[in-house]
Parts: structure tokens; C-alpha cells; sequence
């Protein structure tokens, strides 16, 4: 006989994951099972998905491209593609350089300066 034999059920929506009944805009549910042989033994913990919505369901902003969507967020496709140099890529780099031109960049650095060890003085060389 089980010590412990719990199941929880996690919906994933538009807002984030939801516990209890599922809610009409879900995208998935996934069912957490926690079992327990005994009060010694660990607990064993599965997933496994009960309800994946095959289809989309089509928004208001889905239809309108954005410059968020074809650049990819941070990271994205046009900044870290596989292939940074296929002509899809560049044409994705082309609009969007219309779209939102690049920030200026700062002017280089002078060149670094190269100081010689003192000659003289103090710290010159000694003879001996």
C-alpha cells in the first residue's frame, strides 16, 4: 500500500502556468505525479502531458508583423543565426535596418600609449 499517491494537474496559458480547473485559453496541461512507498522512501515525481492544443488560435497581433517578431527578441535569428551570411539572413538584416536603424556607435579609442622602463635615476640600472 502507498504512503503517498498524489497527482496535481498544471495548465499552461497565455498568463503562465494555472493550477485546478482548466481554463478556456489553455495551451497545455501537463499532470505532476507524486508517489511515496513509504514515510522513508523518496518521492518519485513524473510528468507527463494529458491535453496539447494542436491548432492556434489566431489574435489580433498574430496577423500584424512587428519588428519584435522578425528580429527575435534579444538573440534572435538575425543577430545569432546558423547561417549568418545566407541570403535569408541578410535580407532580414536589410529590413530591418530600415526598419530600426542601428544606434551610433562610439568613437574608437586613441591608440595605447607605450612606456619605456626609466634610463636614469632612481630606479636606472646598477652596475656592478
Amino acid at each position: 500500500m502507498a504512503y503517498d499517491d498524489i497527482e496535481f494537474e498544471y495548465h499552461l496559458t497565455s498568463d503562465g502556468w494555472k493550477t485546478g480547473d482548466p481554463p478556456s485559453n489553455r495551451i497545455e496541461t501537463w499532470i505532476c505525479h507524486q508517489y511515496q512507498a513509504s514515510p522513508y522512501s523518496r518521492t518519485l515525481v513524473q510528468w507527463r502531458p494529458k491535453w496539447i492544443r494542436t491548432y492556434r488560435v489566431p489574435t489580433a497581433t498574430s496577423f500584424a508583423p512587428s519588428t519584435k517578431s522578425l528580429w527575435g527578441g534579444q538573440g534572435g535569428l538575425a543577430q545569432n543565426g546558423l547561417y549568418p551570411l545566407s541570403p535569408r539572413i541578410v535580407a532580414l538584416k536589410e529590413i530591418l535596418g530600415q526598419l530600426r536603424p542601428e544606434p551610433a556607435r562610439p568613437a574608437p579609442l586613441p591608440p595605447r600609449r607605450n612606456y619605456e622602463p626609466p634610463s636614469e635615476g632612481r630606479y636606472g640600472r646598477r652596475r656592478g
